[in-house]
C-alpha cells in the first residue's frame, strides 16, 4: 500500500528497533465504555488489533468499508479478538469519530481524542515499534502483550488477510472454530514413550486415537474390525499410527495386554499407568465437543486439525467412517501387495529372523526361495545356489537368502539334511520355523499366478517384489536372479575396480577463499543423491566415481545452508537500488544473480523487500529457501546487460568433468551478498 522506497529511506533506524510489550492505556470510546487494554482484554486472553486512522484520511476511508464484516467474521468482540480504531487527530472529537463508525456501521469500539486516542497511539507513532508510515496503521496485540507492528498488504483485501493471518498467530480462533489438538507424551504398555507431535504429526503421520476402556462392551464389539483398519492402513509404518487409549484409573499396563492379546492388537495401548488418562481428557471435556461415550474414535491431522466422534450406525459404518476421515488429511494407504508382507521365522539353527525389521529397514535385499526337499527340480538348481550365494556376499554384504519349504512334511531334521547335503549356508527355514505362514502370500495369487517350486522371489530394501524369477534353464535362472538382484540397487562385494576420483574446489568469489562445510553431490536424473562429499575449510572435496556404475544424466551440484542474512546489510540493498535507477548498473553476472533476492530473474523494488523483510525477521528465509548459490565457474553468461537465467540448481554433467571437458569448480554467491561480505560459516 505505500511505496517501497520510502522503506529503503528508512533502513537504517528500523534496524536499531527492538521488540517490546504493547504499552498499557485506558481510553473512553465514543459510547462512553472505559477500556483497560491489559485488565480488560489481554489478562483475559484476547487479542487486541488497533486500527489508527483520522476521518477524512482518504486510504482510512478506502479500507473502512471492509472492517466491520471482518470484526464479525471474528466474533464482534464476544470471542478470541477485540478491535479497537483510534484516531491521531486532535480535531477528531466524538461527533466527528461517532459519524464516521455510523458512515461505515461500525460497531467496535471507536477512540476519539476526546477519549485519550492520541495518548494510547503515541508509542505506535514516535518509533518505538518501527516506523511511522501514517494512516491507516494496524497493530495486532497478542494476549502476552507481544506486537506486530504495521501489518500491511499490497491494497486492502491484501492488508485484510494479513491482519486475518497475524490474529491468528496469536493463537485466536473465530466462533467455531475448534484448537489445534494438544500435545501428549504418553507411555504404552510395551514401555515405549509416544509424542503427539514430535514423533507423529511433525513427520507427516495422521494418528487415529480409540478413547476406549476395556469392559466397555461397545469397545470390545468393535475390536475385531480395528486391526485390518490399522493393518489396511500399513500397521504403523505408513502415514498413519492408531493408539487406544483408556479412560478408567483402573486399566492398567495388565488388563490392556490381556485386551490387545484377545483381538491381536498390534497398534499401541496406553493404559492408566502411561499416561492416559491426561492425554484423552481435552476430547471428554467438551473442548472439542460434547463427549457421549467409549468408544470414541478421533483423528488427527499432521496439521493439528481434530475430527471428533467419529461414529456410524453400526460398528462397520463406524470403521468405514473413520477410513473417510483419514483420507480426508491426506493420508493414502500402502499399495496392496505388490509390497511384500512382513514375516517372523526361525531357521534350522535356532536363529530369528524379520523381514523388514532386520533386513529391508537395514537396506539389504532379500531373495527367497520356495521349494520343498524332495522336488526334482528344487534338487536340480541347489548345487548352484551356494556359490552364488558367496559371489553375493554370503549374508555380510547387501543380500541376505532364505530357503522356505512349503510343505507340511518338511521338519527341521528333514530340511537340515537337505541343507547339509548341498552345503548351503544360507537360512533354511521349516515348517516348524514359520515356512508355511511367510510363503502363502506367494502362492495365493497375490503376486501372480502360482507355477509350483522352485519359485524364486527378490525383496527390495523397500518392500517392493519381483515375483517368479525364472528362466529357460539353471543358468539362465540364476542369470536372471543376479539381474533382478542388481535392479533393487544392491551391489555385490567389491571385485577389483578401481575408483576414479573426482575432485574439485569451492570458492567464495570475493577474495577467492574456499567454503567450507558445503555438501558436494553427484544426482541422476531423478535428483536421487548418487555420492556427496564435504568441502574442507579450503573449499576442497573429492568424490569417489566407478567408472561402471556412471549413468547418463549424472551431474555435480553443491548446496549449502546457513544464516539467510549472513553478508546481507544497508550497503547490499544501497547497490541494488542504485542498479535499478540505473545509477550505477551491475555488469558482473554473480552480482547479478545476489541481488535476486526473489529469484524472479529481474532485479527490482521487490528484491529490496524481499531483503528488508528478512533484516528486519519479518520473513524467515528467501522464498526459495535458498541462502547459497553455486555457480559453475566456466558458465557463460553473455553480454553484460543480460540477466543471468534463472536456473534453481547450476550444475556440472558428470561426464563432461570424467571427459576432461569440463573442470569440477564451482563460485559460490550468498543470496543478497551484493559487495561480496558475507562469512565463510
Amino acid at each position: 500500500m505505500r511505496n517501497t522506497l520510502l522503506i529503503f529511506g528508512i533502513l537504517l533506524t528500523s534496524l536499531s528497533l527492538r521488540a517490546q510489550l504493547a504499552p498499557d492505556f485506558t481510553v473512553t470510546d465514543i459510547d462512553g465504555q472505559v477500556h483497560h487494554l491489559y485488565d480488560d482484554y489481554l489478562i483475559h486472553g484476547k487479542t487486541v488489533m488497533i486500527k489508527i486512522f483520522f476521518t477524512t484520511c482518504p486510504p482510512c476511508n478506502s479500507i473502512a468499508p471492509l472492517m466491520e464484516p471482518f470484526y464479525q467474521e471474528w466474533g464482534a468482540g464476544q470471542h478470541d479478538v477485540e478491535f479497537f480504531e483510534m484516531t491521531d487527530k486532535s480535531f477528531d472529537t466524538n461527533s466527528l469519530v461517532e459519524a464516521y463508525a455510523q458512515q461505515y456501521n461500525e460497531t467496535f469500539p471507536a477512540i476519539s481524542m476526546q477519549g485519550g486516542s492520541l495518548t494510547a497511539v503515541q508509542p505506535y507513532k514516535n518509533g518505538d515499534f518501527g516506523v511511522w508510515f501514517g494512516t491507516p496503521t494496524f497493530i495486532v496485540i497478542a494476549p502476552d502483550g507481544t506486537v506486530q507492528y504495521d501489518v500491511d498488504g499490497a491494497g486492502n483485501q491484501a492488508t485484510i488477510n494479513a491482519l486475518d493471518d497475524a490474529i491468528a498467530a496469536t493463537g485466536a480462533l473465530k466462533p467455531g472454530q475448534v484448537p489445534n489438538a494438544p500435545d501428549f507424551n504418553v507411555t504404552d504398555i510395551n514401555a515405549m514413550s509416544h509424542h503427539l507431535y514430535a514423533d507423529y504429526l511433525n513427520q507427516g503421520k495422521t494418528v487415529v486415537l480409540e478413547i476406549f476402556n476395556s469392559t466397555c462392551t461397545p469397545c470390545n464389539s468393535i475390536a475385531p474390525l480395528l486391526q485390518p483398519l490399522n493393518e489396511e492402513w500399513g500397521g504403523g509404518s505408513g502415514d498413519v499410527v492408531f493408539f487406544e487409549m483408556t479412560d478408567q484409573i483402573t486399566d492398567n499396563n495388565s488388563l490392556l495386554f490381556t485386551f490387545q492379546e484377545d483381538y491381536d492388537h498390534t497398534f499401541p495401548a496406553i493404559s492408566n499407568d502411561g499416561g492416559s488418562l491426561a492425554a484423552v481428557a481435552p476430547y471428554k471435556d467438551g473442548t472439542f465437543g460434547p463427549w457421549v461415550a467409549a468408544p470414541t474414535f478421533v483423528v488427527i491431522s499432521p496439521a493439528g486439525l481434530v475430527n471428533y466422534d467419529i461414529k456410524g450406525a453400526n460398528n462397520q459404518a463406524t470403521i468405514d467412517a473413520i477410513d473417510a476421515a483419514i483420507a480426508a488429511t491426506g493420508a493414502t494407504k500402502p499399495p496392496p501387495p505388490s509390497v511384500a508382507p512382513d514375516f517372523t521365522v526361525t531357521d534350522i539353527t535356532g536363529q530369528l529372523h524379520q523381514l523388514y525389521a532386520d533386513y529391508l529397514n537395514q537396506g539389504k535385499t532379500v531373495l527367497l526361495e520356495v521349494f520343498y526337499t524332495t522336488c526334482p527340480p528344487c534338487n536340480s538348481i541347489a548345487p548352484l545356489m551356494e556359490p552364488f550365494y558367496q559371489e553375493w556376499g554370503a549374508g555380510d554384504h547387501d543380500v541376505e537368502f532364505f530357503l522356505m519349504t512349503d510343505k507340511n512334511s518338511d521338519t527341521d531334521p528333514v530340511v537340515t539334511t537337505f541343507h547339509t547335503s548341498y552345503n548351503e549356508t544360507f537360512p533354511a527355514i521349516s515348517k516348524h520355523g514359520g515356512s508355511l505362514a511367510a510363503v502363502e502370500p506367494y502362492k495365493n495369487g497375490s503376486f501372480g499366478s502360482w507355477s509350483g517350486t522352485p519359485t524364486f522371489i527378490v525383496i527390495a530394501p523397500d518392500g517392493t517384489v519381483q515375483y517368479d524369477v525364472d528362466g529357460i534353464n539353471n543358468e539362465a535362472t540364476l542369470d536372471a536372479i543376479d539381474a533382478a538382484l542388481l535392479a533393487t540397487g544392491a551391489e555385490k562385494p567389491f571385485q577389483g575396480e578401481i575408483p576414479v576420483s573426482v575432485g574439485g574446489s569451492v570458492q567464495f568469489l570475493a577474495g577467492n577463499s574456499g567454503i567450507g562445510n558445503a555438501v558436494v553431490q553427484v544426482v541422476d536424473t531423478a535428483s536421487t543423491v548418487i555420492l556427496q562429499d564435504t568441502t574442507d575449510a579450503n573449499g576442497a572435496f573429492n568424490l569417489e566415481v566407478l567408472l561402471s556404475e556412471v549413468q547418463p544424466g549424472w551431474q555435480l551440484k553443491v548446496i549449502k545452508e546457513g544464516n539467510p542474512t549472513n553478508g546481507v546489510n544497508a550497503i547490499d540493498l544501497v547497490r541494488i537500488q542504485k542498479h535499478i535507477l540505473f545509477v550505477d548498473p551491475m555488469d558482473n553476472p554473480f552480482s547479478k544473480i545476489a541481488a535476486d533476492a526473489n529469484g524472479s530473474g529481474t532485479i527490482n523494488s521487490l528484491d529490496i523487500v524481499t531483503l528488508l523483510r528478512l533484516l528486519l525477521g519479518i520473513s524467515p528465509n528467501f522464498p526459495d529457501l535458498q541462502s547459497w548459490i553455486f555457480v559453475p565457474a566456466d558458465t557463460d553468461f553473455g553480454p553484460p546487460t543480460q540477466h543471468p537465467p534463472i536456473i534453481s540448481s547450476y550444475t556440472i554433467p558428470l561426464q563432461d568433468i570424467l571427459d576432461g571437458l569440463r573442470e569440477p569448480a564451482f563460485i559460490a554467491i550468498k543470496k543478497g551478498d551484493v559487495n561480496g561480505n558475507a562469512l565463510l560459516d
